[in-house]
């Protein structure tokens, strides 16, 4: 690490991230991304991660895990996701994703976390098995299902010609009205709702059941509650006229194991393997990791 200077994030820093992520993904997001993404206040200590810069102080690498609650068998826990990990191609295989990831634990572990849990990707999962992570017995469950023949959203948001906040029946969604409260889970509550606008989501509502999701050029859906008079072929029917109506290419679920989410699912599709479920302990009270049940919503990425 002698060749670099690594700093803790800050918010006279984390526009930093911006400049890192257009480097690592030739995209840019609005500027205000990270910077909603990692104000974690309501859930206690915000800004848990550590940027990597070059001897020009060029952002380089990051790794940052955000923190939320879990009700696991009754008892409020405070635990984080590890989020983004990014490092410039120039700067690869020289221990810079190692090195921020076990600063990042010992700075949350000394604000209190438990566990640190993710869903890495094909690229992350080596980094993440030489940290010692353990997974789940099942991963994520994909759902996928077409919408529209005239794929336009995603050039619309990018234009701008098309408010991700708006369609026909959307509305203001409350955490009660859409979240049935689980026990191992996130607890999903008005500030968690109100913390993943860091971007923008759909609120749908049909009859009584209610929709909670992301217009990227697909349809995603990071949480539905269906009316129990209702089904899944219902809902997806109802779905598939608004991806149409707003030139969504796909409708998209994802779900984990143990959801009432992935019971509903399977009784139309049999879906496919996503995101691996992966967890990092870092106190010694012993968790069944196996029993946590993880949504769409509960993903940074949605």
């Amino acid at each position: 690490m002698d060749d670099y200077t690594i700093e803790r994030l800050t918010d006279s820093n984390i526009s930093d991230l911006s400049i890192l992520f257009a480097n690592v993904y030739n995209r840019l997001l609005p500027p205000a991304f990270f910077s909603g993404k990692y104000n974690t206040k309501a859930f206690g200590p915000e800004n848990l991660g550590y940027i990597a810069y070059s001897s020009n102080k060029t952002p380089v690498s990051f790794y940052g895990v955000i923190p939320c609650h879990l009700n696991i068998d009754g008892d409020k826990i405070l635990a984080a996701q590890s989020a983004d990990t990014m490092t410039h191609p120039k700067h690869r295989k020289k221990g810079l994703f190692l090195a921020l990831a076990r600063m990042t634990y010992h700075l949350a572990y000394n604000n209190g976390i438990e566990f640190i849990f993710g869903f890495p990707n094909q690229h992350s999962m080596p980094g993440f098995h030489k940290l010692n992570w353990i997974f789940t017995d099942k991963p994520m469950r994909l759902f996928v299902f077409p919408g529209s023949d005239i794929p336009f959203s995603r050039l619309l948001n990018r234009l701008r010609l098309l408010k991700a906040q708006s369609s026909p029946n959307s509305g203001q969604l409350t955490a009660s009205a859409l979240f049935v409260g689980e026990e191992n889970a996130i607890i999903r509550n008005d500030d968690f709702l109100k913390y993943k606008s860091y971007s923008r989501k759909i609120s749908l509502q049909f009859e009584n059941s209610y929709v909670w999701a992301k217009n990227d050029g697909d349809l995603k859906i990071g949480y539905f509650r269906l009316q129990p008079d209702k089904n899944i072929s219902w809902l997806i029917g109802n779905l598939t006229k608004t991806a149409k109506r707003l030139f969504c290419r796909k409708i998209i679920f994802m779900t984990g194991p143990n959801t009432e989410s992935l019971e509903s699912l399977r009784t139309v599709q049999q879906g496919k393997d996503a995101f691996p479920i992966g967890f990092y302990n870092l106190s010694e009270r012993k968790f069944d990791f196996n029993k946590i049940r993880f949504e769409f919503c509960d993903i940074d990425i949605f």
